[in-house]
């Protein structure tokens, strides 16, 4: 998912998905099923597009200035977030706009200076702002119910100074994670939490945690291979998604469901095959870090930064202490939480790669489907897909496409 409008990649401080111990709740050998070398033999589905929505010359509810955050409800009503406009359209089963949920521009209960996420629990939407961080609540009808302004008191920074609720959860709970990159403050490596409480987080536990100082070169992202844990929230709030495998094993995948009070729901383990990072990609991958920092040095001085205050281009060491390149190729790279309980892994290497496996509730892969370049899943269910993605000209438009055997 995207926990932030910087992407974070997870990374647990201590491997217990992957040792079977569970970081709340517990989870012995016993609890956390083995399935074996199962994600690469099932069979790949097709994508058939049902609509689409957006691109030039729409109508306003389909004109979208920013790529769309969105949400699916049980009856697969789409809630498609304006964040620019601070407003909702929705739209029917078969992509018919239905009607607003208007918030709009201000800084007014249930209006919106920097709509960032929204998520659907039951027959209420939630809205995040970033500026102030607060939440407002609306029902499916439009109706307006509340605005809760929450500011998380954390003991460390960010790259962005904001520390809000990041989403609401069922049963009264909420969850956040950082704004941005975290900044160490007294040295050594930055981490940070998952944390998830009450929804005025006066109550809260750190579900667990991940290095925070990782992928960054010249104050900007570089992050070739995503490094674990993944994690998704459920679309209604009702569960905690989470992938993880350690570094010296990475043919063991973890798989597991946290109910929103970090108990365990149920677990899965896969052997999938390992699959060696080439010597040859390790060092490409250096000098395109190592290119990257050049190229923003050259840019900044021509932009009349003194050459003595522009960022010098690391060496191989630096890009190496500053990026993660495992000796593997991880076996996933992205997790999704299906509205229908479905599990999406999205495998990074191997013939399957760049499809997304689809497990039932039960853990059992069921088929594959892999999304056209450039399209981003968002949502999904056994029988759809719903993404994001933009055109030739860098129009945003939102997606659905159903799901059939060939």
């Amino acid at each position: 998912m995207e926990p932030s409008t910087s992407p974070i990649r997870l990374r647990l401080a201590v491997l217990l998905l992957v040792l079977g111990t569970g970081a709340a709740g517990g989870c012995s050998d016993a609890a956390s099923e083995s399935r074996g070398d199962d994600l690469s033999g099932v069979p790949v589905h097709e994508l058939r597009e049902q609509f689409r929505l957006g691109g030039m010359e729409r109508p306003e509810q389909e004109t979208f200035q920013r790529e769309p955050q969105l949400a699916v409800d049980g009856q697969q009503f789409l809630y498609v977030l304006h964040q620019d406009m601070g407003q909702v359209a929705v739209f029917d089963p078969d992509g018919v706009f239905v009607r607003w949920i208007r918030g709009g521009r201000g800084e007014g209960p249930g209006e919106f200076t920097s709509a960032v996420r929204l998520g659907l629990i039951g027959d209420t939407l939630w809205i995040r702002n970033l500026t102030p961080p607060r939440i407002s609540r609306f029902l499916t009808n439009g109706a307006h119910v509340g605005t809760e302004q929450v500011r998380v008191d954390v003991d460390y920074q960010t790259s962005m100074g904001v520390q809000g609720v990041t989403g609401y959860l069922r049963d009264g709970r909420a969850w956040t994670v950082p704004d941005g990159f975290v900044v160490p403050v007294s040295g050594g490596e930055a981490t940070a939490p998952f944390m998830i409480g009450s929804r005025s987080m006066a109550e809260r536990s750190t579900l667990f945690s991940w290095r925070a100082g990782r992928g960054r070169l010249a104050g900007t992202q570089f992050e070739p291979i995503a490094e674990p844990p993944f994690f998704d929230v459920a679309p209604d709030g009702s569960a905690i998604l989470l992938a993880d495998w350690a570094d010296t094993e990475p043919g063991a995948l973890a798989v597991r469901w946290l109910q929103p009070d970090g108990e365990e729901l149920r677990s899965w383990r896969f052997a999938t095959p390992p699959a060696q990072v080439p010597q040859s990609v390790r060092d490409s991958l250096v000098q395109a870090g190592r290119n990257q920092v050049a190229e923003i040095r050259e840019r900044v001085i021509a932009q009349g930064i003194p050459e003595h205050e522009a960022p010098a281009v690391p060496s191989a060491g630096d890009v190496l202490q500053a990026a993660y390149l495992p000796g593997y190729y991880p076996p996933v790279s992205a997790v999704r939480a299906g509205i229908d309980g479905t599990t999406w892994l999205l495998r990074s290497h191997g013939p399957m790669a760049g499809h997304w496996i689809v497990l039932d509730p039960d853990g059992s892969p069921q088929f594959a489907v892999a999304l056209p370049e450039g399209a981003r899943l968002r949502t999904a269910s056994r029988e759809a897909v719903w993404a994001t993605a933009s055109d030739e000209l860098g129009v945003p438009y939102v997606i659905r496409w159903s799901i059939t055997a060939p």
